[in-house]
């Protein structure tokens, strides 16, 4: 069993199809039970904020996909190391390499890498610049003849073109 945090965003949805078309038992975290997941996922009611919402949902996950920032997470790390998970594969940013703790995004995403590096769990970390998808939310903008400015010519922005189904193979 593989638990997805985010199951029903953007990368999270995509790695629960993506398990689920070859043929993975998936559990999707979701704060709302009313959460729209695939047929053949299972909704896991839970807030990466409050790890001990994540307890009841571990048993029989030997593997998690894991979003970068939220509060709590070496517990977080902790009860799934006692409950058996092998593998903990994070969602982080290419800005975490920088090591720049003075950069808000950055950091999250450092402090993050940290405590799974230090967490005794096998652990793989994404890190991705940014989704062509999460682009999507521009196209009300666009339709209404506005105009995106973004990014800035000082900042490289390579954006992935690949679907973000990617993640799963690290969970087999």
């Amino acid at each position: 069993m593989i638990l997805v945090a985010g199951a029903t965003g953007n990368a999270g949805g995509a790695v629960v199809r993506a398990l689920l078309d070859r043929g993975g038992r998936v559990r999707g975290l979701v704060r709302d039970d009313r959460s729209a997941l695939p047929d053949g996922a299972e909704a896991a009611v839970g807030d990466l904020n409050l790890p001990e919402t994540l307890v009841p949902h571990l048993d029989g996950v030997t593997a998690v996909f894991l979003l970068s920032g939220y509060d709590g997470l070496v517990d977080t790390l902790d009860n799934m190391r006692r409950a058996g998970v092998e593998r903990v594969v994070l969602l982080s940013s290419s800005g975490a390499p920088s090591g720049d703790l003075t950069n808000a995004v950055a950091r999250y995403h450092i402090l993050s890498e940290r405590a799974v590096s230090e967490s005794g769990l096998a652990w793989t970390f994404l890190q991705p610049n940014s989704f062509m998808t999460n682009t999507l939310q521009w196209a009300p903008q666009l339709q209404k003849g506005d105009v995106v400015r973004a990014p800035s010519h000082r900042c490289q922005w390579r954006p992935s073109t690949r679907p973000t189904s990617a993640p799963w193979r690290r969970l087999r």
